[in-house]
């Protein structure tokens, strides 16, 4: 049996990584670190997003990042959300977008820690 789970919280990653990301926006209203574990996307406790969302935002991440804000996984804090513990998802796409407020390409925007150059889907290719 399949279960496909959209996200889970964790307290503390003690074994080492498999990689880390990062999202920061010019203006700097989003700037978030992730990272896999065991080949799972986890999005770190303290990442901030914008609270506004776009009318292209669709409801499904809409509804995830309300679902998070209702278990006091996401906080929103005067004009930006934060993510009070670290969060696993099954896609990086998801969490930018609730992280940017709008439709995002998860693969493209995340970037690799220390090689800013390098996106998630380089990095995803290099693993082949």
């Amino acid at each position: 049996m399949l279960v496909s789970v959209f996200f889970s919280f964790i307290a503390v990653v003690d074994e080492p990584l498999d990689a880390e990301f990062f999202l920061l926006s010019r203006d700097k209203k989003v700037d978030a670190k992730a990272y896999i574990k065991d080949g799972v996307f986890y999005v770190r406790k303290g990442s901030m997003g914008k609270t506004e969302q776009t009318l292209s935002q669709h409801n499904f991440i809409i509804n995830q990042r309300q679902s998070l804000i209702d278990k006091s996984l996401i906080r929103v804090v005067d004009d930006k959300i934060e993510f009070t513990q670290d969060v696993a998802f099954t896609s990086t796409s998801t969490p930018a977008a609730m992280l940017f407020g709008r439709p995002t390409s998860g693969p493209s925007t995340w970037k690799l820690l220390g090689q800013s150059q390098m996106s998630y889907k380089d990095w995803e290719e290099m693993q082949l």
